[in-house]
């Protein structure tokens, strides 16, 4: 008996392969677009807050045109 060899990964033809990428990617996007409408400090919201608490520290840290109370403020805090 022969063997026919295939380009198949793991012996799915590569139709399988695409129609399961495919769905996966379709299911992923859905996802995302759960709750796609509520305030962006929904969630974690401590996070988020203190993630920009540092940014904003950043930005006053290398601003040189910032007065020099701003930057101490943004700094310290």
């Amino acid at each position: 008996m022969n063997k026919q060899e295939t380009n198949a990964i793991f012996g799915i033809s590569s139709f399988w392969v695409m129609a399961i990428l495919i769905a996966i990617l379709v299911c992923g996007f859905a996802v995302r677009l759960f709750d796609l409408t509520d305030p962006p400090l929904d969630y974690a919201a401590t996070r988020q807050l203190r993630a920009a608490l540092i940014a904003r520290g950043m930005y006053y840290k290398n601003n040189q045109t910032a007065p020099d109370w701003q930057r101490e403020m943004a700094i310290a805090h």
